[in-house]
């Protein structure tokens, strides 16, 4: 690669830093560029050389003006453009952070930068925006819900009405009784919808996995193709588990649909809830194998199957256009086997069909809890940063895990992305700095406790006031709200 005698970083610190360094001169020419660029470009670095740039050949066509009007701009900026990889034909999203080189007489004798690969993040805002449009849906369902069932509520009346004064014998009396069972059915499904647009996070408690399954399965019912016929089979007896069931439920769906969209056509896709004692043959592709006995949800189809890699739990892998959805089911799988003690299983190969189990430990419903319970996480935030410091020394000193965020306005913005961090958000000092804050927390109904230290008799939004001149006992009296 070239050379100069300008100072370049190490190869090995650049082996290990993200991406490419390049460094070039005033007319644009480069005299350096790491060996990083094979990778990321499928270029070799001796390649580039002043008056030649091989990165010109390898830039998607939509972005070719604009790099090159941004190269002549010998200024720090930040841009992103696309490359076609020389070697592989990949299509990539390159980011160029790019800063001057400052000369001896005060204009720039050239710039120096890096690229970094965010072919990952391009792809999940592109799939974001779609998700995006789903959730604006969902809002929307809600309100056709709600219509549909007040539109319904007088078609319900009407045939119980007229249910009554037809009597036996008469023409329209099995007709209305149709009416009657369909309104009936219709409005089943309104309520079932509107308590699924309406679910939200929940601790983990114990699950009877029959009854989960039962669920997740009239739900595919509904969704899976008429081609398709869905078995399901399930044990006599309650089988326990201990887990976080609406997130359960969702990795199911997940992997039934990816088992529904695989499947053959025409086929069969089985859905099995059992109890186990011999371990699975094979080690799992994601989580970790908890301790015996085991409950198992297993799901069986007949499609093309494919071969499990590691990649294809990471957030860049999915085999879905973006239009139909972020499939991010796996990724979602891995994440949830990693926090609650369960272990996902493959086994699969091209023409056979695939076989997914998730295995948990059978729960003791009655038996001690083995688990020790947490500190609690607690987001401390007051108008002095002094004070919120003290108190949150005072916390971490009795027991609790406390987070300082010294500005009350960036409380929102923290709790925005981190909610199911903390369980009890504490404020002190001014409540008129927290009203924004308190009405937030509560219009986004989000399952955390609230807390405020001040002089005031009644402040309205907060689970629990504690009097500023009581400070000591801030401890008992978050445990109290807590328990």
């Amino acid at each position: 690669m070239m050379d100069s005698g300008h100072p370049t970083l190490s190869e090995e610190l650049l082996r290990i830093l993200p991406g490419v360094y390049f460094r070039q001169n005033a007319q644009d020419g480069f005299e350096h560029v790491s060996g990083a660029v094979a990778e990321l470009f499928g270029l070799n670095p001796n390649d580039f050389s002043q008056g030649k740039s091989p990165l010109l050949a390898v830039l998607h066509e939509g972005d070719r003006e604009a790099y090159q009007a941004g190269s002549a701009e010998c200024s720090e900026q930040s841009r992103r453009f696309r490359i076609w990889h020389a070697q592989t034909g990949e299509l990539r999203t390159i980011e160029e952070r790019r800063k001057p080189i400052a000369a001896s007489k005060g204009s720039p004798s050239g710039c120096e930068g890096f690229w970094i690969n965010k072919t990952d993040h391009a792809l999940l805002e592109r799939r974001l925006e779609h998700a995006a449009w789903k959730e604006l849906l969902s809002q929307i369902t809600r309100g056709f819900a709600h219509d549909f069932n007040n539109a319904l509520t007088g078609i319900i009346s009407m045939g119980e009405l007229l249910g009554a004064q037809a009597s036996q014998g008469h023409p329209f009396r099995e007709a209305v009784a149709l009416l009657n069972q369909s309104s009936a059915r219709a409005s089943s499904l309104v309520r079932r919808l509107t308590q699924l647009l309406h679910e939200a996070p929940a601790e983990a408690g114990y699950v009877d996995a029959r009854i989960l399954a039962a669920e997740v399965l009239d739900l595919l019912q509904k969704t899976a193709q008429r081609h398709l016929q869905v078995k399901g089979q399930t044990p006599g007896g309650p089988l326990p588990i201990h887990t976080h069931a609406w997130a359960l439920r969702m990795v199911l769906m997940h992997l039934l649909l990816n088992g529904i969209e695989a499947g053959a056509n025409p086929g069969t896709l089985s859905f099995e809830t059992t109890r186990e004692i011999t371990p699975p043959r094979l080690a799992p592709h994601a989580g970790k194998l908890p301790p015996p006995p085991w409950i198992c949800f297993r799901i069986i189809d007949e499609g093309r199957g494919f071969t499990v890699t590691p990649a294809a739990f990471e957030l860049s892998f999915t085999t879905k256009a973006t239009r139909h959805g972020t499939g991010l089911g796996l990724l979602i799988a891995r994440r949830f086997c990693a926090e609650n003690a369960a272990a996902l299983f493959f086994d699969s190969g091209p023409s056979q069909g695939t076989t997914v189990s998730l295995w948990f430990h059978e729960a003791e419903m009655d038996g001690p809890s083995t688990t020790a319970e947490a500190p609690r996480r607690l987001l401390v935030s007051a108008t002095d940063p002094a004070h919120a410091r003290e108190i949150s020394a005072l916390c971490r000193a009795n027991g609790f895990f406390a987070v300082n965020c010294p500005n009350p306005e960036d409380v929102i913005q923290l709790l925005a992305a981190n909610s199911d961090q903390f369980d009890a958000l504490l404020l002190a000092g001014d409540p008129a700095r927290f009203r924004m804050v308190l009405d937030w927390v509560r219009q986004q109904r989000l399952r955390i406790k609230t807390a405020v230290v001040a002089a005031a008799e009644e402040i309205q939004g907060a689970d629990l006031l504690i009097n500023s001149a009581d400070q000591e006992r801030i401890p008992t009296r978050l445990r109290q709200l807590l328990s």
